[in-house]
């Protein structure tokens, strides 16, 4: 994968080089030199590998908060949802076990609930909104 790309998809994830670099154990002046094409990581195809696996569970994330958009409006009777999203990693893992489990960054889950939140828009007439969980 050329730096291009990584940039692109990790940016298309909502993650920020530091949020990548924490998922795939490396330091962020790593993801910046892969980036930019100064350097290649030592196994391409793992870095391969979680970028897919990110966008997989982006994929996911999408769909359940949707579902969970499509359900709160029909039981609300109302046009509007809430998505709480998280500021932190430790705050979304404590929050919800599965993400802790997974490791899943909080800055995934907050990308993953805008491109929700827009679908829900366009496709179901459904205002959802994002809320910082406390």
């Amino acid at each position: 994968m050329k730096g291009i790309e990584l940039a692109a998809r990790r940016a298309a994830l909502g993650m920020t080089q530091t949020d990548l670099a924490r998922v795939l154990g490396v330091q962020q002046e790593a993801i910046s030199r892969w980036e930019t094409g100064l350097r290649s990581p030592r196994d391409p195809g793992d870095v391969q590998e979680a970028i897919e696996r990110l966008e997989g569970i982006q994929d996911a994330l999408i769909d359940e908060l949707c579902e969970v958009g499509e359900h709160s409006s029909s039981v609300l009777d109302s046009p509007t949802v809430v998505f709480r999203v998280f500021a932190s990693d430790e705050d979304y893992w404590s929050a919800d076990r599965r993400a802790e489990r997974e490791r899943i960054p909080a800055a995934l889950h907050r990308s993953s609930a805008v491109w929700a939140a827009r679908i829900l828009a366009e496709e179901w007439d459904i205002c959802a909104r994002l809320s910082l969980a406390p």
